[in-house]
């Protein structure tokens, strides 16, 4: 099966091998493109445009659609280039056996001198030429040009100009998805993603839920973009209700979260911008015991302002070139009773060498600073999306709703445990060798399992946080010994960890798997810890 624009319209034609015919199996007006046979060979899958874009078709009856000759129906341009030049292809059964020899020797050809000819546009007569036969304009038969004319009355006035209308917007589904995601905090998730845009991409609808039974008790986001010009508007509602378990305390609570939230982007180039975010958030919280407030609401009023600099070349579990960056701030506003007021600048930089065609080395700094009455505070230790039977955190109370939903946890510092370190100030370092591991791998029992292209990694993370009062204190009492038992100032610590684990691609998430031994580089801890995670690397 191949293409051909022979009658002036891209479609779909057979050449039959044994026979040397060669017949059409499409005649779509829009054409036909990218033919691929089923592996049995009794179909065609091919790609065609249809309502605003190229979907994937199926040819299940593959049978010659142009009678007997073999031919489509020629368009009008098609007719009007054969009747003044010849054809555009050769038919196969017109070429001579031995091709080679019908071909003249055009190697030895001089080049045509154009300076005296004479074109013109192909409307009128042709110009006599010395040598230059006039063509038989009798025998040929002008193309029918009734239906383009009627055509033509559309979209043009009687003076040869171009009728002009205004844009109509007319939406369309774009998207409609489903995802799975997990969580650290959140275990398991999944929505439902729905897209709608008109024709030129200018507005956006985007619809994103998990309904059950009730509204109250369902998670929905719905947002909307304006993208016509170079800076981008989204606004968006929002309203999700969570269940959580009390473990220290072995109670159940719920929180509902819903506001506003607005963003506008400003590209600088194909690789930067400028972020501009406001939010407005309630968290409603319902406790169900006794002895504890009933309701509880905490109101958050954010702005944030940030620049992004991300111009990476992505591998199968990560970056593997070029660098990325952000600087950001954000401002909350204490507008009520039980809002909260605080300030943070953060800084997240990322570079990447790519060498020796699969080896790649990525560097990571990080940095953060908190301040005010409701200073956010940021929590060292573990990895992202981390996996594991027993509960890793070195605290118990985790449920606040500053700790859920304004302070962070910065990752990865490996060989501990999450939360291991708490202060409004914090940095962070990680470095990675990263190489191929294992090229093809096939298993047969007890489960038939084939992985392929696994990388694998050596990395060292290091990182500390201290409060906001003791900035002089830690940097005059900073060290790197083992802290004793009755050593109280755990955050005057440096947390370090060096590891090395594989990393593979399932195709619908990363795994990662890490071995790591805790450090203050002096001691190495005696038994390194395991870490399973998902998740593409940093």
């Amino acid at each position: 099966a191949f293409v051909s624009n022979r009658n002036g319209i891209d479609n779909i034609y057979i050449y039959e091998m044994a026979d040397g015919k060669t017949y059409p199996v499409t005649n779509i007006i829009s054409g036909a493109f990218t033919p691929t046979w089923s592996p049995d060979g009794d179909q065609i899958a091919f790609s065609a445009f249809y309502k605003y874009g190229f979907d994937i078709f199926v040819l299940k009856d593959i049978q010659n659609v142009s009678g007997d000759n073999g031919e489509l129906k020629l368009t009008h341009y098609m007719q009007k280039l054969r009747a003044h030049e010849t054809d555009i292809f050769v038919p196969a059964a017109t070429v001579a056996s031995d091709s080679t020899k019908a071909i003249p020797d055009t190697v030895a050809a001089k080049p045509t001198d154009f300076s005296t000819y004479v074109f013109h546009t192909g409307e009128g007569e042709i110009s006599d030429r010395a040598g230059v036969p006039k063509p038989d304009t009798q025998s040929v038969q002008k193309p029918d040009t009734s239906l383009a004319a009627i055509d033509t009355l559309n979209y043009q006035l009687p003076d040869g100009s171009y009728k002009q209308n205004h844009y109509k917007l007319k939406f369309a589904p774009e998207l409609v998805t489903g995802g799975l995601t997990y969580d650290n905090f959140y275990g398991l998730q999944g929505q439902s993603y729905l897209s709608i845009s008109d024709l030129l991409g200018n507005h956006h609808f985007y619809l994103l839920t998990d309904l059950v039974n009730t509204i109250d008790q369902s998670n929905i986001q719905v947002a909307y973009s304006y993208t016509a010009k170079r800076i981008d508007y989204t606004a968006s509602f929002f309203h999700f209700k969570n269940l959580y378990f009390n473990d220290a305390n072995n109670y159940y609570f719920s929180d509902r979260i819903y506001g506003l939230q607005g963003y506008i982007t400003y590209p600088f180039s194909k690789f930067s911008r400028l972020d501009l975010t406001a939010s407005q958030i309630t968290v409603a919280r319902e406790n169900y015991a006794s002895g504890l407030p009933a309701n509880q609401t905490t109101n958050l009023l954010v702005g944030s302002v940030g620049y992004v600099n991300d111009a990476v070349i992505w591998g199968l579990t990560g970056p593997v070139g070029g660098q990325r960056y952000m600087l950001k701030y954000d401002q909350s506003i204490k507008t009520t009773g039980t809002g909260l007021r605080y300030g943070a600048l953060e800084l997240d930089y990322r570079k990447y060498w790519y060498f020796w065609g699969h080896y790649n080395m990525a560097l990571r700094f990080g940095s953060g600073i908190s301040g005010g009455p409701d200073a956010k505070t940021y929590y060292l230790g573990g990895t992202s999306n981390w996996i594991s039977p027993r509960k890793p955190m070195d605290k118990t109370d985790i449920y606040s709703p500053e700790d859920i939903y304004v302070n962070e946890l910065v990752v990865p510092i490996r060989g501990y445990n999450y939360f291991s370190e708490a202060g409004n100030r914090f940095s962070i370092f990680n470095l990675e060798f990263r190489y191929p591991f294992i090229d093809y791998f096939k298993l047969h029992f007890p489960l038939p399992i084939t992985l392929g292209q696994i990388s694998g990694a050596l990395f060292w993370d290091m990182g500390a946080a201290w409060d906001r009062h003791n900035d002089r204190k830690f940097l005059e009492n900073m060290r790197f010994h083992a802290p004793t038992e009755s050593d109280s100032t755990v955050q005057n610590e440096i947390l370090a960890g060096f590891g090395f684990g594989p990393r593979v691609n399932l195709g619908i998430f990363v795994l990662r798997v890490d071995l790591a031994w805790a450090s203050n580089l002096v001691h190495v801890a005696h038994k390194p810890r395991w870490y399973f995670s998902f998740g593409a690397e940093f």
